[in-house]
């Protein structure tokens, strides 16, 4: 197969990268030394002959990448990898399960549960063909249910703490190549643990054209960190509503703000003007509240300290109100990384906050925008030139006349809907809106949604309805 190892060559040197795995090789081992140094001259290669007859798993790797195996098997090959240019350190598991056997494929979940466990504060990486979709989406043909080895495979990856990389490119990663009955499936999968967000926040994953493969080929690239943007837009946080002086300071800024307009240009107006006042409310009492929270419960270890030490009234009652002040601000810690999460099925005050937290980073790399193509396939990944890529894409899109848009007239939507209001219910949809039925719309609503573009939450409208007054 001369013709196929040239095109695997020139599809893998295309790409600069530093590790390259290649997974199902199907090569005896005897054939092993030729094939390999004729893809990738003077690289290092690993492979796992020892544990698969056709050596289902090889890794290649330039000279300034040290590679340190850790374990392997038939399906998996584990190992420290160190970069001596920049100093990076990860551990790589590199992933072929095997397609025919579920029991071995759960062998396989049950070694990354207990890598997870072993490796907690190291920057993971697991990548490869786990021949298991996660959900239905994941197949092309369409399934009923989900099987239930694909909701073990998910249970295992939860209790590895695993989380798939947000990619670009493909997003079936499989084709059985069949002209009669087609099916594409996501089989291969990029995914990180915590400590891997930690260190190298702006990681970017892509799958590639398959080329002379049945599978897509998966790409992990670490860039330099994003330009900072500019100031961060407001953003309500609901545990400033518990504040004792939320509600004072809200009303003295509502009432002290006078502006002339319509009803909806003095709300706009004396939202806005409310902004700063809540940023420094913010800033005062719940400031790097991380930080903060730590150096009171300090406060309340050394008070307690005394207390036991010398036990009067003034130290219980000091011991009682840091307590107070402490429980506080755990409170608004917890709602603070709930909200940015956006966890919605697990209540506050149940001591969520690792969770959050978690789910906090998953979520940010996941909205995170590292690039963008232009109309001529442009890859953009500087910070200034996407802004200035979006900007000039809503303008061409907003300012274009589109041609396939025909005029029409009334009589078309009327034969376009066959219900027609009833006489005198225009009257009543025309009718002014009291102040009953905003009070109900805005107490109706549901919690923990997404704020509005003005970055005020349900929430504080619910928490200062009685006092907003236009």
């Amino acid at each position: 197969m001369p013709s196929k190892q040239r095109s695997i060559k020139k599809y893998l040197l295309q790409y600069n990268a530093d590790v390259i795995c290649l997974l199902e090789t199907r090569v005896q081992h005897s054939k092993f030394l030729q094939i390999s140094s004729f893809l990738l001259p003077n690289w290092t290669v690993l492979h796992n002959y020892g544990y698969a007859r056709l050596g289902r798993i090889w890794i290649f790797h330039k000279a300034h990448i040290q590679v340190t195996v850790s374990t392997m098997s038939c399906q998996a090959i584990h190992c420290h990898v160190y970069n001596t240019l920049s100093c990076q350190y990860t551990f790589l598991s590199a992933i072929y399960a095997d397609p025919y056997s579920e029991m071995a494929r759960m062998e396989l979940w049950n070694e990354l549960v207990l890598l997870g466990q072993a490796l907690p504060a190291v920057p993971w990486l697991v990548g490869g063909d786990f021949n298991e979709i996660r959900s239905l989406s994941e197949r092309s043909d369409g399934l009923a249910c989900l099987p239930r080895e694909s909701v073990l495979f998910n249970d295992k990856l939860q209790e590895a703490e695993l989380h798939d990389l947000v990619s670009t490119g493909s997003f079936f990663t499989w084709s059985n190549n069949r002209c009669a009955m087609p099916i594409t499936k996501k089989l291969d999968r990029l995914m990180v643990n915590e400590s891997w967000l930690d260190a190298y926040p702006n990681t970017t994953a892509e799958f590639l054209p398959p080329g002379c493969s049945d599978h897509c080929a998966g790409c992990v690239e670490i860039h330099s960190p994003i330009e900072n943007a500019k100031r961060k837009p407001f953003k309500f946080f609901n545990f400033w509503t518990k504040h004792e002086q939320f509600l004072e300071i809200v009303k003295q800024t509502w009432d002290a703000t006078s502006v002339q307009g319509c009803y909806m240009f003095q709300l706009c107006k004396k939202l806005k003007a409310l902004k700063p006042i809540l940023r420094k409310l913010n800033v005062e009492h719940y400031g790097d509240l991380p930080n903060k929270l730590l150096q009171e419960q300090n406060k309340l270890h050394l008070i307690q300290a005394d207390l036991l030490a010398c036990p009067n009234e003034a130290l219980i009652r000091a011991e009682r109100e840091q307590a107070e002040k402490v429980a506080s601000l755990q409170l608004a810690e917890e709602s603070f990384y709930k909200q940015k999460s956006r966890v919605k099925w697990l209540q506050e005050g149940d001591g969520n906050t690792t969770y959050f937290h978690k789910m906090l980073k998953v979520r940010k790399s996941r909205n995170t925008i590292r690039e963008l193509y232009t109309d001529d396939n442009k890859r953009l990944t500087r910070m200034s030139e996407m802004e200035e890529e979006a900007v000039l894409f809503y303008k061409r899109l907003l300012g274009t006349v589109d041609e396939n848009c025909i005029k029409v007239d009334d009589s078309w939507f009327n034969d376009l809907f066959s219900f027609k209001l009833p006489t005198g219910l225009s009257d009543v949809l025309a009718s002014p809106v009291t102040e009953t039925e905003i009070r109900g719309v805005v107490f109706s609503s549901p919690s923990s949604k997404a704020p509005g573009p003005d970055g005020y939450t349900s929430e504080f409208y619910k928490a200062s309805c009685l006092l907003l007054e236009i």
